[in-house]
């Protein structure tokens, strides 16, 4: 696995979760999996959410606790097209261009503070999103490659997401989905970083959500 013993994992949660500490969010979930499958790794995991953050203010917050921590790894927030007018509130000027630049800006500035800096491509809640949505994922590609920053791919794992809940309508319901969404983007990254499912977790309530959830090897 790519993650070292006692190496810092700082993850920036984004705007659906209301607290970082809430357990179905993605944050908390890549936490107790490392924690529990790999507690001899010692890994230190902090999470910060930015739901309380006012417009125009996200990016300051994300170098302050860059600048004061200094994680050895720093996890940006999954973008949604809600999060998109946080990076740009004025909708005139929200381009894909425009992502991209305020993006690279942001991320060489980051890696000042965190040896690795990772990514994730931006996704849509719904599908009506798609098309137009896919501008947007292309900047953060771009941005990504050319700051030199690790980019974790989240489109597969979300599609199979949402259509197990639409193959389920008699199951389906928006806390469903978005707990489901969450353990998408934990997996996403964990498979991203090596994570390798070996043991059974220790904590039985996460052990009996995430074994049906979390693809692993045997």
């Amino acid at each position: 696995m790519q993650l070292r013993t006692g190496q810092s994992l700082l993850l920036l949660s984004h705007a659906r979760n209301v607290a970082a500490a809430n357990d179905t969010g993605w944050a908390s979930i890549v936490e107790s999996l490392l924690e529990s499958v790999y507690p001899e790794l010692g890994i230190r995991v902090d999470a910060l959410s930015y739901a309380t953050v006012t417009d125009g203010l996200t990016q300051p917050v994300w170098m302050d606790v860059a600048r004061n921590r200094r994680p050895e790894w720093l996890v940006m927030p999954p973008l949604t097209r809600a999060d998109l007018s946080t990076l740009m509130p004025d909708e005139a000027t929200r381009t894909p261009e425009r992502l991209k630049h305020s993006l690279l800006r942001m991320l060489h500035e980051l890696s000042m503070y965190a040896e690795r800096v990772v990514l994730f491509t931006p996704f849509d809640l719904t599908a009506s999103d798609g098309n137009d949505f896919a501008p947007f994922e292309a900047a953060v590609l771009e941005a990504a490659s050319e700051a030199g920053c690790m980019l974790v791919s989240v489109k597969s794992a979300l599609d199979e997401t949402k259509i197990k809940h639409a193959c389920q309508p008699d199951r389906a319901n928006d806390d469903a989905l978005h707990t489901d969404i969450e353990f998408a983007l934990a997996n996403a990254f964990l498979r991203s970083v090596g994570f390798q499912w070996l043991r059974r977790p220790s904590f039985f309530s996460m052990a009996d959500q995430t074994k049906l959830r979390v693809s692993h090897t045997s």
